[in-house]
């Protein structure tokens, strides 16, 4: 959906049940993705995800925005190292070869001072830019 109509959807949404909700960064403190999610409440998803928000079954909101028209190769620089930080500071322990965890576990320290909000936030703010 448009980020006009998206901004406005997150910020107005109400159920006639309780058992729907919308769950997003302006909404939920600890939300850890740049989109938002509606969630039926009345169930229980059980994930390997590193969340420390109770979801259910749910259906993800993503917002359009415009591309630019100038600058596009530094735009998608720009966003998908800000993709994968935000990937890297959610990612959950699993088993890995050695090399890979080595890596991971690096990238992880050299984020550490980014919090999830922030990296949300300039991913969003990147693509407002525009």
């Amino acid at each position: 959906m448009a980020r006009k109509d998206y901004n406005k959807f997150i910020k107005e949404f109400y159920s006639n049940r309780d058992e729907y909700k919308v769950i997003s960064i302006e909404n939920e403190p600890n939300y850890n993705l740049a989109y938002a999610k509606v969630i039926n409440t009345n169930t229980l998803l059980k994930r390997k995800l590193k969340t420390t928000y109770n979801s259910g079954v749910f259906v993800d909101i993503f917002p359009l925005d415009n591309i630019p028209s100038k600058n596009i190769k530094s735009f998608y620089r720009k966003q998908k190292i800000l993709n994968e930080m935000l990937m890297l500071k959610n990612m959950v322990y699993k088993k890995r070869k050695f090399i890979k965890q080595l890596c991971i576990n690096i990238g992880r320290i050299l984020i550490f001072p980014f919090s999830t909000k922030f990296l949300i936030k300039k991913i969003t703010k990147n693509v407002r830019l525009n």
